[in-house]
């Protein structure tokens, strides 16, 4: 049991230790189709702890809310209708497509340095998860140096490692690894990079590899009864792709094996379900390749729907790819949810998806990085 402070001479009482969750990416609400990982994840250990997730402000987000029994603080870091960094879509994606943002950066590490400080300061949390290596656990390494302050768990999800190759973000990586009282990775391949970039900083710190997990009343073979409004039209076999429309997902080279066979003779459909900064691109290759209805693009679906339209699939592809600037994939969540539905994968052999995917067993798993199997047309991507 844990006394917290006061409000107009109330004592509140915390039965449970307290826990503070710092993320850049959150849903605004459950409709919202952004990924919800970091909140899954906060709401299962709600069962264990009094959380508490500390996220930047978002258009359309309202400043406190709560998912459940989790409550959601959102730190504003600019002017309102500046603060369009982290959302929607992934942060580094935003920034590549809009360098003028990286402005935003140093207000948003500002915003979250203050906020957390002030939540610490008011509340007794037992630990912070800081998930995102930059900016979340680097700026909690300057809040929380030393023993006697709170003690906090570096996280990292793959681009906040891969991404982070120059002097200044490995100086930040270092930073975040050398506070954390412990590391922990989604894949053991994110594990041994930050074992092989900080040798003598990831020696002294506890370390695991622990993917994320999905609910299974959500993601579930019972589900097929329900038909997946969305893919019903689609000549079978349907290849379903679900994921952000950015450089490291390899859309395009999946687009390109549409056109050529065997799927070209198999008349094979493809649904792909997501939203990102190649998308107009992505349609235009498409076009070009005379694909056709074969091919449907659809909006970004909430999590509560996205199974319907898993189990109306009959396989789901994730052609990854290593971008230019490092970024490549952890272990990804949509594979774990395709098989709580009982679709197989087919899937690049890259970053933590090797942990997933036995081939021949549980999937396909393509020996060679995709792009040594394809011509791709001189499109700049």
């Amino acid at each position: 049991m844990v006394v917290g402070g006061s409000l107009c001479g109330m004592v509140f009482i915390h039965l449970k230790p307290q826990l503070l969750i710092t993320t850049s990416t959150l849903p605004n609400d459950e409709h919202d189709p952004e990924p919800r990982f970091v909140i899954d994840l906060a709401i299962g250990l709600s069962r264990h702890f009094e959380v508490c997730v500390l996220a930047p402000r978002n258009p359309g987000a309202a400043r406190a809310a709560a998912f459940g029994d989790v409550e959601v603080r959102r730190y504003p870091y600019a002017p309102r209708t500046w603060e369009n960094l982290t959302y929607p879509g992934a942060t580094l994606e935003r920034l590549r497509q809009m360098p003028i943002r990286w402005g935003l950066v140093p207000l948003l590490m500002a915003g979250l340095y203050r906020e957390t400080r002030r939540l610490l300061a008011e509340r007794r949390f037992a630990c912070v998860h800081a998930h995102w290596l930059v900016p979340q656990a680097a700026v909690q390494s300057v809040i929380s140096p030393g023993k006697t302050r709170t003690p906090y768990i570096a996280i990292a999800h793959g681009a906040d490692v891969h991404a982070m190759n120059g002097v200044f973000g490995s100086a930040m990586l270092r930073r975040a690894v050398l506070g954390a009282s412990g590391v922990v990775g989604d894949s053991n391949p994110l594990i041994a990079t930050l074992r092989r970039r900080f040798p003598s900083e990831m020696a002294t710190r506890p370390a695991a590899a622990i993917g994320t997990g999905v609910d299974t009343e959500k993601f579930s073979p019972a589900l097929r009864s329900n038909n997946g409004a969305a893919l019903q039209g689609l000549p079978r076999p349907v290849i379903l792709y679900v994921g952000r429309l950015s450089e490291k997902k390899g859309i395009e080279f999946l687009l390109a094996a549409m056109a050529i066979e065997p799927l070209r003779s198999l008349s094979a459909s493809l649904a792909i379900l997501g939203m990102g900064s190649l998308e107009e691109k992505l349609k235009k290759l498409s076009k070009e390749l005379e694909l056709g209805d074969r091919v449907r693009f659809l909006p970004a679906c909430s999590h509560a729907s996205l199974g319907q339209h898993m189990v109306a699939a009959d396989v789901l592809c994730v052609p990854s790819v290593v971008a230019r600037d490092g970024d490549q994939e952890g272990r990804p969540t949509v594979l774990v949810e395709a098989a709580a539905c009982g679709i197989p994968a087919v899937a690049s052999d890259i970053g933590g998806i090797r942990e997933w995917i036995e081939d021949g067993h549980n999937g396909s798993l393509s020996s060679r990085p995709i792009q040594q199997h394809l011509r791709m047309p001189s499109l700049d991507f």
